[in-house]
C-alpha cells in the first residue's frame, strides 16, 4: 500500500470530501485497517527511542492544530489534515510490533520483491509501448524509493550471497529506476551507493561489491541500449528542462531554472514569503495549496504558468513546515528528525546487523536529506521503514535479554 500513491494508474483514486479536501483511497483503507487492528492489538512495552518518535508525532499534530487556531484564513475541513499523523502513529505502533517477528519481516520483503518486479517490468513496458511518451511509473512515484532500497540491500548481500542472482536482480532494478525518468531516484541511488561503498570498504568485501555492481551496470547498459525509446524519453525530458530554463532566463533575468526546477524555486519563494508573513504559527496546516495565488513572495521568482493539475505542495518539507506551522512547527519537526537520526545511530552502534536493516537505515537518512527538495517525512515509505528498523531492534533486544536470562 506504500506504492499506489499518485501520478500513475491510481492518479484519480481520491475521495472528495466537503470543501477542497480530498483523501487518497489507499490512505483511507490504510487508516481503517490500522484503526481496526489497534482495537485487537496486544499491548507491549515501548523502548525510549520509540516513545520519543511517537511523542514527536503527537507534538507535530498539535503544532498543526495550533497553526489553524491562529490562522487568519482557513477552511474547517483543514483540521482533517492532522489525520495523516494519526495514520503515521498507528502505523509505527502496529508495524513495529509486527515486524519484530523475523517471519513477518521475511513476508514483508517477499511482498516487496514481487511488487517491485511487477513495477519494473510494467514500468519498462509503459515506456516502450508508448515510444517514451509515458514515464515508467506503473503504480506510483514512491516505488522508485523501494527500488533504490533493494539495490542497496542486494549490494550489501554481495558480502556472502550468490553473485549471479544478485547481478540479475540489480539489473532489473536499475532498468526500472531509469524507466521512471525520475531525477530524485538517481540522486537517492548515488547517495546510497556512496554510503554502501564505505561500508563495503570497512567490512572488507569491496571486491565482491564492485564485481556485482559493475557486472549489473554493464548488463543493464546492454539492455538499455536495446530499448532506444527509454533513452530517447530520458534525453527529451532533459532537453525540455534545459530549453525551458534558457527561454525563461533570456526573457526575464528574475526567472530561474527549468522544468520542475523553476517550478520548485517558485514554490519555495512562496513558502519563504508565507513564513515571513506569519513567522510564529504559520499560515495554517494545509493552507499553502489553497492560498498559493495570494501568498507573498520574498525573492520575486517568476513563473509563466502554473500547471493546476500538479499537487501544489512546497516540494520541500523544511519550507513547508515553516510556511504552514511557523517556528512552533519547525521546532517539533527538528525533534522528529533528531529521533529518527538517533534511531539510526542506535542501530549503527549495535553489533548484530543485517543487510536489509542496514539498507533501511541508509534510506531513512536519504529520506531526511531528500526533505530539502521534496517531501518524504510522514509519507508511507518513511513510516514503514521506520517501523521496520524499530521492529528489528526490538527483536534483537528481546533475544539478547533472553540469552542473558539463560546465562544467569
Amino acid at each position: 500500500m506504500a506504492i499506489p500513491y499518485s501520478k500513475s494508474i491510481a492518479f484519480n483514486w481520491f475521495i472528495q470530501l466537503p470543501g477542497s479536501y480530498k483523501i487518497s483511497l489507499f490512505n483511507l483503507v490504510e487508516i481503517l485497517c490500522f484503526s481496526i487492528l489497534i482495537v485487537t492489538y496486544k499491548r507491549r512495552s515501548y523502548s525510549k527511542i520509540e516513545k520519543n518518535i511517537l511523542l514527536a508525532l503527537i507534538l507535530i499534530m498539535l503544532s498543526r492544530i495550533i497553526s489553524l487556531l491562529f490562522a487568519v484564513k482557513y477552511e474547517p475541513i483543514q483540521f482533517l489534515s492532522t489525520i495523516r499523523f494519526i495514520e503515521v502513529i498507528l502505523g509505527i505502533i502496529l508495524l513495529s510490533g509486527l515486524l519484530s517477528s523475523k517471519e513477518n519481516r521475511q513476508a514483508f520483503l517477499s511482498g516487496l520483491s514481487i511488487g517491485l518486479l511487477a513495477e519494473c517490468i510494467m514500468g519498462v513496458y509503459m515506456v516502450v509501448d508508448t515510444g517514451g511518451f509515458l514515464r515508467g511509473i506503473f503504480l506510483g512515484i514512491p516505488s522508485y524509493q523501494l527500488m533504490v532500497l533493494f539495490v542497496l540491500y542486494l549490494l550489501l548481500l554481495s558480502k556472502q550471497e550468490n553473485k549471479i542472482i544478485l547481478i540479475l536482480a540489480i539489473t532489473v532494478l536499475f532498468t526500472g529506476i531509469v524507466a521512471t525518468q525520475t531525477r530524485a531516484a538517481l540522486i537517492q541511488l548515488i547517495i546510497g551507493l556512496a554510503i554502501t561503498v564505505i561500508i563495503a570498504y570497512k567490512q572488507k568485501f569491496l571486491k565482491n561489491y564492485f564485481t556485482v555492481f559493475i557486472s549489473a551496470f554493464l548488463l543493464h547498459s546492454a539492455i538499455l541500449y536495446s530499448l532506444q525509446s527509454v533513452i530517447e524519453a530520458a534525453n527529451h525530458r532533459y532537453e525540455e528542462a534545459i530549453k525551458e530554463g534558457k527561454h525563461n532566463i533570456e526573457d526575464d533575468d528574475s526567472a530561474a531554472g527549468g522544468g520542475t526546477i523553476q517550478y520548485r524555486l517558485y514554490l519555495w519563494d512562496k513558502s519563504v514569503g508565507a513564513f515571513f508573513s506569519h513567522p510564529i504559527t504559520g499560515i495554517g496546516s494545509g493552507s499553502f495549496a489553497r492560498q498559493i495565488d495570494s501568498l507573498p513572495q520574498y525573492f520575486g521568482v517568476k513563473l509563466d504558468r502554473i500547471d493546476k493539475s500538479k499537487p501544489l505542495s512546497t516540494h520541500n518539507t523544511f519550507l513547508g513546515v515553516l510556511a504552514e506551522t511557523g517556528l512552533v512547527g519547525i521546532a517539533v519537526y527538528f525533534f522528529w528528525l533528531f529521533c529518527i537520526i538517533r534511531l539510526v545511530i542506535y542501530y549503527i552502534n549495535k553489533s548484530d546487523k543485517s543487510a536489509i536493516s542496514t539498507a533501511v537505515a541508509i534510506m531513512l537518512c536519504i529520506f531526511i536529506f531528500s526533505d530539502f527538495w521534496s517531501q518524504q517525512s510522514f509519507l508511507p515509505n518513511m513510516t514503514y521503514l521506520t517501523a521496520f528498523l524499530l521492529g528489528y531492534i526490538q527483536n534483537r533486544s528481546v533475544k539478547v535479554n533472553n540469552m542473558n536470562t539463560v546465562k544467569a
